[in-house]
């Protein structure tokens, strides 16, 4: 008995190693980016985004838990103002707007209670008087070990999918409010 427990916590240990050393060699960078154009001026599409709390209508995240607790600090749509969450399905952390460049482009921070950060940068272009290019981008670094994550679960994959998802969204809700 006691050999076949020492044989299991070799392939046990084994294995770990083997995951710590293969960390090493894998990216500690993640970056997602998506992009869509929203058939309004550049002006109404700005105004909309820059407000956080715009996202709860048109992110993923939010929506995945119904139950989530936000809690914000100062005012929306300006430098500083900070939206926290706490939830099941979402778990802990906070996005603060940290750069705003008035009609093209703003960055938040995120914080993701010890987890680890990103920055998520939505840009905005304007094609013509009433066509507005939007990208949202999202990227940061995880750190080794944890790296690994990036690509066992094919992080960035997913946040880009989520991204279209909330942009395809913010598309409807805007274009729907237009007419």
């Amino acid at each position: 008995m006691k050999k076949i427990i020492k044989k299991i916590l070799l392939a046990v240990l084994l294995i770990v190693v083997f995951v710590l050393i293969v960390a090493l060699f894998l990216p500690k960078n993640f970056k997602a980016e998506t992009s869509t154009t929203i058939n309004l001026p550049l002006k109404t599409v700005f105004n909309y985004a820059v407000l956080i709390g715009n996202q709860n209508k048109y992110g993923t995240w939010v929506k995945s838990d119904p139950n989530v607790k936000i809690q914000t600090t100062g005012i929306d749509g300006t430098v500083g103002f900070k939206s926290c969450w706490d939830g099941k399905i979402t778990g802990k952390g906070c996005q603060t707007i940290v750069k705003i460049d008035t009609f093209t482009n703003f960055t938040t921070r995120l914080d993701f209670d010890g987890q680890g950060g990103a920055d998520a940068n939505m840009t905005f272009e304007s094609i013509n008087a009433t066509n507005t290019k939007v990208t949202w981008t999202c990227s940061g670094k995880m750190p080794y070990p944890f790296n690994i994550f990036i690509t066992l679960t094919g992080m960035n994959d997913i946040l880009k999918k989520e991204f279209q998802t909330g942009l395809d969204n913010m598309k409807s809700i805007l274009e729907s409010n237009s007419n």
